[in-house]
Order: C-alpha cells, then structure tokens, then sequence
C-alpha cells in the first residue's frame, strides 16, 4: 500500500488521441504498459476516441466543445453527437492539412487563441485526477504548448517532455512555414525552460539540441522483452525468391525514392526478391506507378499493428527506409524510428537503405545492427551477395537481436523511467 502511495500520477498529453495504431500511441503503451492504470490519464485535443489498453481516464479538449461553447452557431453544424463531429474534423483536416497546409495551421492557432481561456470541464477534470506529472509529447501545432503551461499553473504539478521529434531545428524554405516555424520554436523553447525532465528520441538529437539550447536530456527509446523465450528463430529460406517486407509510410521525407531505387537494382542485375509493401497512408498515383509493378514490388495495403508479428515472422528480410537525398531528410534527421525496435524484436536481417545521416540510421551503424547503404552500388553488391550466401541473413538476425537486448529491453527502460519520475516527485 504504501508503494503505492509513491507511484506518482501521470496526466499524458497528446495532440491526437491515444491509439495504439499509430507510432505515438504505440510508443506510449509500451512504455507505461506496466504503470498503475490508476495513475494514469490522459488529456488530447480531437474528438475522435483513443483506443488503449492502458488508460481509461480520458478528456477531450476540441474545437467542436469550445464552439458549443463560445459560439452561437446553427445545431446541424455543431452537435452532440460526437459521429458528426468527427466527421466534419476528419473532413476540415483533410482540407486544410493536405490542400493548405501552412494556412490551416494559422487558422487552427488563430482559434485556439482567440476562443479558448480556459474550461470548466477541463479544471474540474484535472483538479479531480490530481496529477503529480503531466508528461506531454512534443507535436507541430503550438497550441498544446500554451495550454500544458496553463495546466502547470493550475495543478502545481511537474512537467516532463519527450521530444519525439524535430520542431526546433529545421528550417523551412517556404516563408510562411518559416514564420509559422519560429512561432513553434518559440513556445516549444517556453516548455522546455517549463521541464523538470526533457527525454529524447535519439542521441544524436540529444547531442545537438545540448550544444544549441543548453539543456540536459535522457534517451527514451521504445522497448520490448528480449528473453531467449521470445526469440524467434530464423533459418535461411530455401525458397526460390527472398522475401523482403517494408511496414510503414511510404510517401514521409522521400522514402519511396529509396524503393524506387531498390526495384531499379532487383530489374537491372535480375535479382530473385519478392519485396511487400504495407502501409495504411495512401500513396500518391505518381508514386505509386513509379515504384509499384504487382511482381517485384506489391503494395499489400494496410495491416494492423497485432499482426505484424506474423507478417515479420514469414520475411527474410525488414526493410528500412529513409531518403538518400539530405534535402529529404530534415524532418528526419534527428529522429528515431519507433518502428526499429519491432523489427529488432522479429529476429530478422534488417536492410536500411537511408542515408547515413539520419539519426535511425547512424543508430543501426553503430550498433552493427543491419546492413546500411546509401547508393545504388552498395546496394547491388550487397542483394547479390546475399543472394549467393543466404547465411548473411541468420548473421544479421542475430545482430538485429543482440542490439535490442542490449539496448531495449522493456523491464530496464520501463524501471528508469518510474525511477525518473519517482525522483521529480520527491525532489519537487
């Protein structure tokens, strides 16, 4: 009872609703799979509903709400039934997000700023649950800022922030996304000073941002249980043609253009290769005629993240992508792929084909954890290669599998992050 008592309440905040589908949420149930589920809840901006098994104190905050609230404005636009309002959301995200990307983000802070001073629901929430820490993720909409720093005030609780990624050092070209760029940077660089811990993604990020900002911060990565019990064996495939799987977005940062370059080396040198491709982001027609033939290269559409297990069991090999044109990989750059950890935990050789820039990238490198190239070459040697001594692939599945113990062991990570947090506690 009493370690109970020094567990601390965590208030988790999100832009987008906790929802194991998606990397975000995916990451968050694992790293507090084993967190008091009375401890937790969770505060995010949408109306749709999270869906997790870890938390079941929610509050939505969303625009829907606040207009009920502070406009007058006909019934069959805004509604309390939360199916319509969803739909529109999806429907005005889609809209401005994909039509007009760096407007919609002025409209969308322009509201929050004008409309929302605070809410009742919300305080009456927060008061209630009690939170000791409020842990938020860092996201590219600066409202969330502004708020987190309200609840700080209101709740006399700790902030611990978890830089998943880059919103402070990139650099847009596009002069209005450079305007919006620096206003992000600005209230981000407010949370920041706010922090009573900072985690980030990657060490290359943890690097860079100490010697720009001057701020300390702690590698947070995503884990799993690497017990000898769970490893999946792999032996070479006697099959005529190797089986290569890529799961994810495609279209980010140019990654396609590293397929691309790929099915042009399987074509030119006449490689026995299956490659699958599966991902729940459409692809634009132009990319998907210039990488997709329904032979070499087939698009599976989307699979749930439950199955991937099985998917990665029947592959020889996971493929990895990120552009290798740096101009591609700003976003990038100094991010950690979440993904990287499923595929460690699958036991199988991991393929980067990436630049060798790239924090995900520079991760595997130096933990000798796949086999990494960036040119056309490389990648030819190296198919053929393994083409000819398949036993490179138990080789690099091994790796594969020793980095993830070595580094992500779920019982390790999860034991440092409760001991982190017990510490802000009683230090504060």
């Amino acid at each position: 009872m009493e370690n109970e008592k020094k567990i601390p309440k965590i208030l988790v905040v999100t832009e987008h609703p906790w929802n194991e589908s998606n990397s975000i949420g995916n990451t968050l149930s694992n790293l507090f799979s084993n967190y008091d589920i009375s401890k937790i809840a969770h505060l995010y901006f949408l109306s749709s509903k999270p869906k997790n098994s870890i938390c079941n104190k929610y509050f939505s905050l969303n625009i829907f709400k606040i207009m009920r609230k502070r406009i007058k404005i006909r019934n069959n636009f805004i509604n309390e039934n939360n199916n319509i309002n969803l739909n529109i959301e999806n429907k005005l995200t889609i809209f401005f997000r994909e039509k007009f990307t760096t407007l919609g983000r002025f409209v969308q802070e322009l509201f929050w700023l004008v409309f929302f001073h605070g809410d009742e629901d919300l305080t009456i929430f927060v008061k209630n649950f009690k939170p000791d820490i409020i842990f938020l993720t860092s996201v590219y909409s600066i409202y969330p800022y502004r708020i987190t720093l309200k609840l700080l005030k209101l709740t006399n609780s700790n902030l611990v922030l978890f830089l998943m990624d880059d919103y402070l050092d990139f650099n847009p070209k596009n002069i209005f996304k450079a305007i919006y760029q620096k206003i992000l940077k600005k209230n981000l660089l407010k949370i920041t000073n706010n922090s009573k811990l900072i985690y980030t993604i990657s060490n290359k990020m943890r690097l860079e941002y100490k010697k720009k900002y001057g701020f300390d911060s702690k590698i947070l990565y995503k884990g799993n249980d690497f017990s000898d019990v769970n490893k999946e064996k792999y032996y070479p495939t006697n099959s005529d043609f190797i089986k290569i799987v890529y799961t994810g977005n495609l279209t980010f940062g140019g990654r396609w253009k590293s397929l691309k370059l790929l099915r042009d080396v399987l074509y030119e040198n006449n490689l026995k290769y299956s490659v699958e491709i599966y991902s729940q982001i459409e692809i634009p027609k132009k990319v998907f005629k210039d990488v997709f033939d329904n032979k070499k290269i087939v698009f599976k559409g989307n699979l749930p993240y439950h199955k991937l297990k099985e998917l990665y069991k029947n592959a020889d090999i996971l493929l990895f992508l990120e552009s290798i044109e740096e101009n591609d990989t700003y976003l990038s750059r100094l991010s950690f792929s979440t993904k990287i950890v499923d595929y460690l935990f699958a036991n199988r050789c991991i393929l980067a084909i990436s630049s060798k820039k790239v924090a995900s990238t520079q991760y595997l490198i130096e933990n000798d954890a796949a086999i990494v190239t960036d040119n056309k070459k490389e990648l030819s040697e190296i198919l053929l290669k393994i083409q000819e001594k398949r036993e490179i692939l138990s080789e690099y599945a091994e790796k594969a599998w020793n980095c993830g113990l070595k580094n992500h062991q779920i019982e390790n990570i999860q034991y440092e992050l409760l001991n982190d947090i017990k510490k802000i506690k009683e230090k504060y």
